[in-house]
């Protein structure tokens, strides 16, 4: 609930709440609209006590829901000329500025809101719901409840399976054994919604493997970026066989550039040494690429 302390003066009053989840963004929780006052005036939210307690890594940071209010009022009498003060919030001090009544417009903050927070909020509820789910995606032990247009408009290969006669399209159903529980998990949340959560390296190269089995470009190309980013000698040898084994030749560069600048810790460590008898083909072709930028 929301209480508004209303002021005797106050002939009809406007209120829209947000709700601010973990992650910055905020939900839209509808405006609510009052023209009589007996006493202080209380809001209900959408949202019970119920769901926000079970979704309180959503809501909940540190146990604290936070909220924020915007509110409109009018004493009864016709406005000429300007509005002389506006209050964003409870805590937020007057903002003593002179707007024109004429040329009012919704703050960037909620504009932007109106055009992606709102909207992502909602296909990640309904990607963790699976609200009118059409199929299934079987991982090694978990099953994923998706949505057919989801996964067509977001991965061609997807697309394929369940428009053309396949036993996916029949069955209603796509078998990926091949995928872990985790990777398949942080694909359908980017397809719903384009979030990486806590991307880490092992996650990353697991991710880009079926970004590019499922060819949505979009995320092999964050993870790509990702996995650039943090190039170390202990791992260049997994991008290396990862970018060979997908005929990626931007970050098989990548990581033989990193290879040439740091050649001292890559070629002399043990993991070079083991990689070079497991891999021949591909520590062959790096070390003489090294040789020919001589």
């Amino acid at each position: 609930m929301i209480l508004v302390d209303t002021d005797k003066s106050i002939k009809f009053l406007k209120c829209q709440p947000f709700i601010t989840v973990t992650n910055g963004t905020q939900i839209d929780c509808g405006k609510h609209e009052t023209s009589s006052f007996m006493d202080d005036v209380l809001y209900a939210l959408p949202l019970t006590k119920n769901y926000l307690m079970k979704n309180k890594n959503l809501f909940l940071e540190n146990d604290v829901l936070t909220l924020y209010c915007e509110c409109s009022w009018s004493d009864g009498f016709a406005l000429e000329g300007v509005i002389e003060r506006i209050d964003y919030g409870i805590l937020s001090p007057p903002i003593n500025k002179e707007v024109s009544t004429k040329s009012c417009s919704p703050s960037t903050e909620v504009s932007h809101f109106d055009k992606m927070l709102d909207l992502k909020e909602d296909f990640h509820y309904l990607y963790a719901e699976g609200i009118f789910s059409d199929v299934k995606l079987r991982a090694t032990t978990q099953t994923f409840h998706a949505h057919k247009n989801i996964l067509s408009v977001r991965s061609p290969v997807f697309r394929a399976m369940l428009t053309t006669d396949m036993k996916e399209k029949i069955q209603e159903c796509v078998d990926i054994p091949d995928l872990e529980d985790d990777t398949v998990r942080r694909m359908l949340l980017y397809m719903y919604t384009n979030a990486l959560e806590d991307l880490q390296w092992e996650s990353a190269l697991k991710l880009y493997a079926a970004a590019d089995k499922y060819e949505i470009f979009a995320l092999k190309s964050k993870c790509c970026s990702f996995l650039k980013c943090n190039l170390c000698p202990n791992n260049l040898c997994d991008v290396l066989v990862l970018a060979d084994m997908h005929v990626d030749s931007d970050l098989k560069e990548a990581a033989q550039v990193y290879a040439f600048e740091h050649e001292q810790e890559v070629f002399q460590s043990s993991k070079w040494i083991l990689f070079a008898k497991t891999n021949p083909a591909l520590a062959s072709e790096t070390m003489l690429l090294k040789w020919n930028k001589h």
